[in-house]
């Protein structure tokens, strides 16, 4: 019967993951990682959707969940902020928040309000 059970060396990482432990990795690395995997979802956004897409932060919001979710809160924030930059500049349209151009500015309120939930 024992040799039906999952081996606990082999998954142990997966199930720090799962109880929110996160990923054994220093400070430092796990902020750098985060900012990275924003990077991958900007280049993903731009590989996937047009320029003139609506849905704006549509690979952001899991990036944020991953971030936050594998090195903590955080490296989660950090994700979010570095998103909310990512967007203002190089998706949005230049002068959108000054001018709320198609509610820009209210989509990137609501973008850092909800990142900030899931981030934390």
């Amino acid at each position: 019967m024992s040799a039906n059970r999952p081996n606990p060396q082999r998954y142990s990482l997966f199930f720090r993951i799962v109880r929110g432990e996160g990923v054994p990795i220093s400070l430092p690395g796990g902020y750098a990682l985060s900012l990275a995997i924003v990077g991958l979802a900007l280049g993903l956004r731009f590989a996937l959707l047009p320029a003139d897409s609506p849905v704006m932060f549509v690979t952001f919001y899991p990036a944020v969940a991953l971030a936050a979710m594998l090195f903590g809160a955080g490296p989660g924030l950090a994700a979010v902020a570095f998103s909310v930059v990512c967007a203002a500049w190089f998706i949005m349209p230049p002068g959108s928040l000054m001018h709320n151009l198609t509610g820009n500015a209210t989509a990137l309120a609501i973008f850092t309000l909800s990142g900030s939930m899931i981030g934390f």
